[in-house]
C-alpha cells in the first residue's frame, strides 16, 4: 500500500483525502467558518482512525499553497508541519489552481481556472490537460476580471473552470463567447493528491513539511499594511 496524504484549506470548502495509489480510500468535505485552526487535527485524526492508520503510514503529501484565502492556507500548512513533524515524508506543494483544472483531465483541452479574490480581481491560471498530466501554459497570476481577456486571445474550444466562473459568469460568456464554461465541486483535496502522485514520479517534490510556504500572490494586508518604526 501506498499512501498519499492531500489536504486543502485555501478557500472556505476544505477538503481532506487519503489515496491508496490512484485509488481513494478516504475524503472528507466540510466548509470552514472560521473556526479550522480548532477543528482541522480532529478531522484529521478522524480519517486516520477510520483507516487504521497513522502520520507514520504516510508516504507521499500533497500540500495546496494557494491562492486563496490567507487564514485557511497558514492553518493548514502549519497543521502539515505539526502532524508529520517527525516524518520527514515526500511533499509536493500544489497550487490549487492547477488541482481545480486537474478536474477537466478529460477535455485534453486548454484549461483556465478561475478563482474569485475579491475587489473585481481573480486569480487564474491556463493549462493543457492531457493524459493525466497538466502542462503550465500561464502562471498562477491575479489580474483584473475585465483585463482577461488582454492575456487570453483565444477562446475556441478552452475551457473556464473554478469558483470564480459562477461570480463571473456573464463576463465570461460575453468576452470568450466560444469557450466552455464548466461547473464542478469546489472540494479539491482528491485533486491535489493526484497532482502530487504525478509530480512526484517525476521526481519533483520536497522532502519533509519544513521548507513548505504558501504562495499568495496578492500579498496580504497585513503585510502590506506594515510599515517598521524608524527610531
Amino acid at each position: 500500500m501506498s499512501l498519499t496524504f492531500s489536504i486543502d484549506t485555501s478557500s472556505p470548502n476544505c477538503s481532506i483525502a487519503v489515496r491508496d495509489g490512484e485509488r481513494i480510500l478516504a475524503e472528507y468535505n466540510f466548509i470552514s467558518s472560521g473556526e479550522l485552526s480548532e477543528t482541522l487535527v480532529s478531522y484529521i485524526d478522524s480519517i486516520f482512525s477510520s483507516l487504521t492508520i497513522g502520520a507514520d503510514d504516510i508516504e507521499l503529501v500533497g500540500a495546496s499553497i494557494g491562492p486563496g484565502l490567507f487564514t485557511g492556507i497558514r492553518v493548514g500548512l502549519a497543521t502539515l508541519k505539526g502532524i508529520f513533524f517527525n516524518n520527514p515524508v515526500p511533499v509536493v506543494p500544489v497550487s490549487s489552481l492547477e488541482a481545480v483544472a486537474a478536474k477537466l483531465f478529460y477535455t485534453k483541452k486548454t484549461v483556465i481556472s478561475i478563482l474569485d479574490a475579491r475587489r473585481g480581481e481573480v486569480y487564474y491560471a491556463s493549462y493543457h490537460a492531457g493524459d493525466n498530466q497538466l502542462k503550465k501554459i500561464i502562471a498562477p497570476a491575479l489580474i483584473k476580471a475585465e483585463e482577461l481577456k488582454e492575456v487570453i486571445k483565444e477562446d475556441k474550444g478552452i475551457y473556464f473552470t473554478g469558483a470564480g466562473v459562477s461570480v463571473y459568469h456573464d463576463l465570461l460568456t460575453e468576452d470568450f463567447p466560444e469557450s466552455i464554461i464548466v461547473k464542478r465541486s469546489p472540494f479539491i483535496a482528491s485533486e491535489i493528491g493526484g497532482v502530487a502522485l504525478t509530480e512526484y514520479e517525476a521526481g519533483n517534490y520536497i522532502k519533509g513539511t519544513d521548507t513548505l510556504e504558501p504562495s499568495y500572490i496578492r500579498i496580504p494586508d497585513a503585510e502590506k499594511n506594515f510599515s517598521p518604526r524608524k527610531d
